[in-house]
């Protein structure tokens, strides 16, 4: 026998040996496991820590509530009132305790927790990346080699630093995208994946991963259409059966999905701004090496990390037609994480769309990257192994390219190692058990108050939270009644969920809670009420035994629905175990449709049957607790009735000095309504003008707290800008030119159609002028 086909023999035989060995599921976990175990050494180290990072005071703080309320109270985290003055918890979208890694933060309290949840979530990408490859078609060693390059990337060892630790829900990308592959090519269960990943994502407070799952989902089904299209009369199956995945998927979320819908309605994140960063800014995040000021992270470089030591494998990669959509869906994420920054790219039409459009960071989409340079290196590899199988020279390919994904280990490990050192850490606070109250409280420190058996009231988060203004952090009891003289309130009982009292009425009296209302409170005498936003009971004369319990309907509706998917997916894998992919017949596919309706059924139903009061928080207020929506304009105002092309018109204007001095601050009002459909985001553009130069008032919502689009119809609402005239500016007529601007249109302004008693200018008008110096004067609207 020849030598070189001896050499060939033993080559194949070894690289047999060794995908042997690695496709066999026990090593290939001991591998990921060790490798996990290296990456969140440091913050096993530290597991009883408290990260001190504003934002993980607040996203751990509602960890640490939430095993709290299970934990000291038995109850189900469905109200938080340690912050914000009390908010739906279920609803809050960045909570991650409705998701199976809350029984780690369980068992070992959430700072403990937080170090363990970090390992298993990456055990878990590293093998989904894995299986993820295989399905592209690497081999075990390409697909074992490369999927550190997805499951420990940089936006992993971030993570733990700020506090997002929700972020290691992308961790599940690779599944949900695994499922949708093998459900629409081979069995229909395998969808169970999409669903299971997909709802694990949302109860995990995925608010950026459940959207760029969805994406590559979205992917992923047109890349399967595509491949049938030589065969037509099988894509309405195929479209079928993503729709069936597609609503398994929702209709497993719905304990999430419905509470956070309605928080969101309630409340709703509008980002009018145009971010976008430049390409080499991508591929240093994609490359480059986390740098620090302090123990901040300082820029984009090194945050979303793959690492450069991978880029010969993905050259190697992208030879062969498997690569194209793989390649090409890396390249279509990496145009959408340039947003704005590059002029059009597909995160300007994703925004267009109702979730899409809360979404403010564009640069993560390169984590959908990491995931195509994961699949393009695996396939790497799996090439250089055919070629070596095929002659010995091709282990000069291979051998480089396994040890430069060896190697590339190293700058992923020293991210995670150095953004676990640059953390601002210290020991919990002692805790204190006495009877609940609210307090002043201190956002920065938000994780704090809980240990004191306090809740804070001062409020930071990425969604406008609906805060009563008759919250008070120096009340001697939080249960009160309005009329002190009316009779009596003591507390028997307290809990999230529940709140005991004993009422002693001589007259009918409003009791007021000093926690925020929801329409989930029901309580067992007299009717729950909305004051201003407080939770509040109307009660009748008399001794009472009030019992406050709060049953959102949106839970119970939403539990309900994702019970009922649970059960139809494990019909579903009883028939995949029994070899049966789908009922045959009419019949059969009437009763896989109506298996996967259900959960939306019985959802349904559950939310026709519960009654809740759907009514307003309260009265929407701006920060310093102006009343924002009013029935008419406050008085002094200057009426102008400018009517706009978006179906808004600009009522009145005021302004609150007669004459106005350099270095003093002066409040600007413009009083809008809406009447017609509003593009969201439509923003005021609102410019000074006058001997001092021009200054630039544009703000994206009315008094930067209700966006244009979500203004009540037949209500008005009161646009208030609080301004300083700059030291040194000159003396003489200042204007306060006004308009609309519209982000679907790049931003341009929208025209007047009707400038009523103003005068127009740069598709604005005229609408306050004041005058600036020393003597007595009068402001006025301009007419």
């Amino acid at each position: 026998m020849p030598t070189s086909s001896r050499v060939l023999r033993s080559i194949s035989s070894a690289l047999d040996g060794v995908e042997a060995s690695l496709a066999a599921l026990p090593l290939r976990m001991a591998l990921f496991g060790v490798l996990a175990l290296v990456l969140v050494w440091p913050l096993l180290g530290t597991a009883a820590d408290m990260n001190l990072f504003r934002d993980a005071q607040v996203l751990d703080g509602y960890e640490h509530h939430a095993v709290e309320t299970v934990r000291r109270f038995g109850q189900l985290p469905l109200w938080d009132p340690y912050y914000c003055g009390g908010m739906y918890s279920v609803g809050s979208p960045q909570g991650r305790h409705f998701s199976p890694t809350f029984l780690l933060s369980l068992l070992f309290g959430h700072e403990r927790g937080a170090p363990l949840i970090a390992l298993a979530m990456i055990v878990i990408g590293l093998e989904g990346a894995y299986r993820y490859a295989v399905s592209r078609g690497a081999s075990s060693l390409g697909a074992v080699l490369a999927a550190p390059i997805f499951a420990a990337s940089g936006v992993f060892a971030t993570a733990p630093q700020l506090g997002w630790l929700n972020f290691f829900g992308f961790e599940l990308m690779p599944w949900a995208a695994l499922g949708v592959r093998e459900g629409l090519r081979t069995r229909l269960a395998h969808g169970a994946l999409t669903a299971i990943a997909f709802a694990w994502m949302v109860g995990f407070g995925g608010t950026y991963a459940g959207p760029l799952v969805a994406v590559v989902c979205v992917f992923e089904t047109l890349e399967a259409l595509g491949e049938r299209v030589r065969t037509p009369r099988v894509l309405p199956a195929l479209i079928a059966r993503a729709s069936l995945i597609a609503l398994m998927a929702v209709g497993l979320s719905l304990f999430r999905l419905l509470p956070i819908a309605e928080t969101l309605m309630s409340a709703p994140r509008v980002i009018a701004d145009r971010p976008g960063i430049a390409w080499d800014v991508a591929y240093r995040a994609l490359t480059g090496e986390l740098g620090f000021r302090g123990n901040e992270i300082a820029s984009l470089d090194g945050f979303f990390l793959v690492g450069a030591w991978a880029i010969p494998a993905v050259l190697a990669g992208l030879f062969g037609l498997r690569a194209v959509p793989v390649a090409l869906m890396g390249a279509l994420a990496a145009w959408t994480a340039t947003g704005y920054a590059a002029g059009w790219s597909p995160f300007v039409a994703l925004r267009a769309l109702p979730l899409f459009s809360t979404l403010r960071y564009p640069e993560r989409y390169l984590i959908v990257v990491a995931l195509a340079v994961c699949a393009l290196a695996a396939l790497g590899v799996t090439h250089a192994q055919r070629l070596t199988r095929r002659h010995p020279l091709g282990l000069l390919v291979l051998i480089p390219i396994v040890a430069l994904l060896a190697f590339n280990l190293r700058p992923l490990a020293a991210s995670h190692h150095a953004a676990a050192e640059h953390r601002s850490l210290s020991a919990p606070p002692e805790r204190i058990d006495r009877d609940f109250q609210q307090a002043r409280g201190n956002r920065w420190l938000a994780a704090h108050y809980a240990h004191f058996s306090r809740g804070s009231l001062s409020c930071w988060e990425a969604w406008p939270v609906p805060q009563s203004p008759f919250l008070r952090g120096d009340l001697p009891a939080d249960e009160y009644l309005v009329d002190p003289a009316a009779g009596r309130v003591q507390r028997t009982y307290w809990s999230p969920n529940r709140i005991d009292l004993e009422v002693t009425l001589s007259r009918p009296a409003r009791l007021r809670v000093n926690q925020n209302w929801h329409g989930g409170w029901r309580s067992s005498v007299g009717a729950v009420v909305s004051d201003d936003g407080l939770l509040s009971v109307d009660l009748p004369a008399g001794e009472h035994r009030v019992r406050l319990r709060f049953v959102p309907r949106s839970a119970i509706a939403g539990g309900l629905g994702s019970l009922i998917a649970l059960g139809v997916m494990g019909w579903w894998f009883v028939r995949w175990r029994r070899g049966k992919e789908s009922p045959g017949g009419r019949k059969g596919m009437a009763l896989l449709a109506g298996s996967v309706a259900a959960p939306w059924v019985f959802a349904g139903v559950a939310w026709a049957a519960i009654p809740e009061t759907s009514v307003p928080y309260g009265t929407v207020r701006d920060i310093l607790g102006n009343a924002i929506v009013v029935s008419e304009a406050p008085a002094g105002s200057q009426v102008l009735d400018v009517r706009f092309a978006e179906g808004v018109v600009l009522r009145a204007a005021r302004v609150d000095k007669a004459r106005v001095r350099a270095g003093e601050r002066v409040t600007l009002e413009l009083v809008w309504e809406r009447t017609g459909k509003v593009s969201k985001g439509t923003g005021v553009f609102m410019h000074v003008v006058g001997p001092g130069g021009a200054f630039n008032l544009d703000h994206p919502q009315v008094s930067s707290t209700l966006p244009l689009s979500a203004l009540p119809k037949g209500r008005l609402g009161r646009d208030i800008v609080t301004w300083t005239l700059p030291t040194g500016s000159a003396d003489g007529t200042y204007e306060v030119v006004a308009g609309l601007w519209n982000p679907k249109a790049g931003g341009r302004r929208v025209a007047v159609v009707d400038a009523g008693r103003a005068e127009v200018q740069e598709h604005g008008v005229r609408a306050i002028r004041f005058e600036a110096g020393r003597a007595s004067g009068a402001s006025r609207a301009t007419e």
